[in-house]
């Protein structure tokens, strides 16, 4: 440990170098190095050895306490990597990263065979547990579901502080109970369901109507696109009454378009994720794509809750029953714990 005047000395020595040409040079308090500032700069002495109000400085245990309390701090923060099951030991940087190879499933179902069912990890920086046992898998998501029921959250679906709304990704805290309380009674209950049952057959039918004349006139038929179509319409219609993926409409080629976009986004992996310090410049630009559509699609489903908040005040208005009705019953009725940014981040 650096003392008393070897501070000085130590301070002395690197105030003016520039390892890797990332150091300042300069005498300027500013200029230098901010871990000089957090560690060692706590010591009241100036460059001259002197204290800040003009008198030399007589001890330094007031110096040497604070720098074992930083020391202890940074031994509490090291993780005990003699705790975590076996794995694979990771390489400088990437850690175990290449590892994956362009076949993660098969490259996870050999290092299982070779370090038992569950496995250690080392994304980047990010410590990961593999789980490749029904019985180890039952313990966490049965017996221990709570523990382990919050997600981490990639970089990505920060954009539009969308984690902090979403029921997907907030933890399980009082607002996702509450969140989850409301799609469980006006989203997943079987009188909801059978209710929609005949919007189901209704769009299976279509695909199988489209296919069917694509196979007629000898058109290729896209099977992923088409089932897309089908799902975001049989969802559209859940929510909103109307077709999000019907090609005569502007409003749904563009939500359409928006749509694809983010799931390419959110699916696509980021160095952001696996390296942490990169998040602040994020290199790939997940972040800033997601930040532009997710913005462009919240415009276009508050358009979609103007137009139904017009028609709700319409004398002749006809409710559509839908759960974007069930969610404006729910403002009007100012229900504890659920706002409009609820809404628009749940229907994203």
């Amino acid at each position: 440990m650096v003392k008393g005047r070897q501070l000085q000395d130590f301070m002395a020595v690197f105030k003016d170098q520039k390892p890797c040409g990332l150091w300042p040079t300069g005498r300027n308090d500013k200029e230098r190095p901010l871990w000089f500032k957090k560690n060692l700069l706590h010591s009241d002495l100036n460059d001259n050895g002197e204290s800040i109000n003009g008198q030399r400085k007589q001890g330094t245990s007031k110096l040497d306490g604070r720098l074992q309390e930083k020391e202890t701090d940074l031994r509490r923060k090291k993780p005990n990597y003699a705790k975590l099951p076996p794995g694979p030991v990771p390489s400088p940087i990437v850690s175990n990263l290449l590892e994956l190879g362009n076949k993660p499933h098969k490259s996870l179902a050999k290092l299982a065979a070779t370090y038992g069912p569950i496995v250690a990890l080392k994304l980047g920086h990010v410590t990961t547990i593999v789980i490749s046992n029904a019985t180890a898998a039952r313990e966490v998501l049965q017996k221990h579901d709570l523990i382990f029921a919050d997600r981490s959250i990639p970089h990505g679906v920060t954009a539009n502080k969308h984690d902090q709304f979403s029921v997907a990704w907030l933890p399980v805290n009082a607002h996702w109970k509450t969140l989850r309380k409301i799609c469980n009674y006006h989203i997943f209950t079987s009188q909801r369901l059978d209710a929609k049952q005949d919007l189901r057959r209704l769009k299976v039918q279509k695909l199988l109507t489209h296919v069917q004349e694509s196979c007629q006139a000898g058109v290729a038929v896209e099977i992923g696109k088409a089932a897309f179509n089908t799902s975001l319409n049989l969802l559209s219609n859940t929510i909103f009454s109307v077709d999000l993926a019907d090609p005569e409409s502007g409003l749904a080629r563009e939500f359409q378009k928006l749509v694809c976009s983010i799931m390419e986004n959110i699916g696509r992996p980021n160095l952001a994720d696996y390296f942490p310090l990169l998040r602040k410049i994020d290199p790939q630009g997940v972040k800033r794509r997601l930040t532009r559509d997710g913005g462009k699609i919240t415009k276009l489903l508050q358009g979609l809750i103007d137009d139904r908040l017009l028609s709700r005040k319409a004398k002749d208005s006809q409710r559509k029953n839908d759960l974007l009705d069930a969610l404006l019953d729910l403002i009007e009725e100012k229900f504890e714990g659920f706002d409009w940014n609820d809404i628009e981040h749940l229907l994203l």
